[in-house]
């Protein structure tokens, strides 16, 4: 369409309705371990990574100059398993969420970042999953503690984050 005397950018897919073909891809991170998701009805490979169709219901989300409206839910079906670990995560470790949108035909392969933002909650309804999450920026402007503390540590007490074993203070 262009020739090809020009490099066709993301940003011209996304104007050209019918070269586009976009998806949303949803990645989260928790410690060493990342989930990759798409809510397109295949699977999807960019540069090496596969994001794998799943069943997600996002909520509009945007970024504003107002931090508390740049919330984000996602709703699963109940039966998916990577959204009932929220149901009692006890927020030990932070989950980060980013959101990319790309277009499926683009060969520069470019998914640029539309939202950043970290699991805040998970609570079951209607037969569904929903994860709540917030904007990296809405964490950063908080100006209450992130985590709890005790002495000398910040870690429940032979929890995951905590390294002890109890096995080592038996007597």
């Amino acid at each position: 369409m262009f020739g090809d005397s020009r490099t066709v950018t993301y940003s011209a897919y996304d104007v050209i309705v019918q070269t586009g073909a976009p998806a949303l891809l949803f990645h989260f991170t928790k410690g060493a371990t990342h989930w990759r998701f798409t809510i397109n009805s295949t699977d999807v490979q960019i540069d090496g990574e596969t994001w794998t169709s799943t069943q997600i219901t996002p909520s509009k989300f945007s970024l504003t100059q107002d931090p508390i409206k740049d919330a984000l839910e996602l709703v699963f079906p109940i039966d998916n398993a990577f959204a009932a670990q929220f149901l009692n995560d006890t927020a030990d470790d932070l989950t980060s969420v980013t959101v990319h949108r790309c277009h499926l035909v683009d060969p520069d392969e470019e998914i640029p970042v539309v939202w950043k933002g970290s699991v805040s909650s998970a609570y079951l309804a209607d037969k569904a999953i929903t994860i709540t999450c917030e904007s990296t920026m809405k964490r950063m402007s908080r100006t209450d503690l992130m985590a709890t503390y005790q002495a000398n540590c910040r870690h429940v007490v032979y929890s995951d984050g905590c390294g002890l074993d109890r096995g080592d203070f038996d007597y």
